[in-house]
């Protein structure tokens, strides 16, 4: 084989895993930076909500208006300790997203990012903020999921 043709095959090869490693650095560093741009959003979002939520008269269910909750992007729920929905936004109607051990995680010790597979209405996997909050004196938390979906619970 001509030298040539090795060295330009050699400069290919370089080239080529040049290229496929900025590939990789450019779809991780964006990936990253999507993620942490979404889990801001969402932790945004769960404090309007959770201010929302500390008025003991608010109600999820009349928030369509698309300031809180951006509809077929967000939801909301309210739960309590045990994890029984007491207030949703109209997309998840009364199915919990988080079962009551997680609740009481999120109760316990904070926030906590859940992600689901399936979210009952949406049918579609989702990222999950809780936040505790307090509703009316008492304990709650309240959380938001990765489409800009939030949720709540309270005890």
């Amino acid at each position: 084989m001509p030298v040539r043709l090795r060295v330009a095959a050699a400069v290919a090869v370089a080239m080529a895993l040049v290229l496929a490693g900025a590939g990789v650095l450019i779809y991780t560093r964006v990936g990253d930076d999507l993620s942490s741009a979404l889990d801001q959003g969402l932790r945004l979002r769960g404090q309007d909500v959770s201010a929302l939520l500390s008025d003991a008269t608010a109600s999820l269910a009349n928030q369509h208006s698309g300031h809180l909750i951006e509809q077929g992007e967000s939801f909301a729920e309210l739960l309590d300790p045990s994890g029984a929905v007491l207030d949703a936004t109209r997309p998840i109607g009364s199915v919990p997203v988080i079962g009551g051990p997680q609740v009481q995680r999120a109760l316990t010790r904070g926030s906590q990012w859940v992600n689901t597979r399936s979210v009952p209405g949406l049918d579609e996997p989702a990222r999950l903020l809780t936040i505790p909050i307090r509703r009316a004196g008492r304990r709650a938390a309240d959380g938001r999921l990765r489409r800009s979906h939030a949720r709540s619970s309270r005890s």
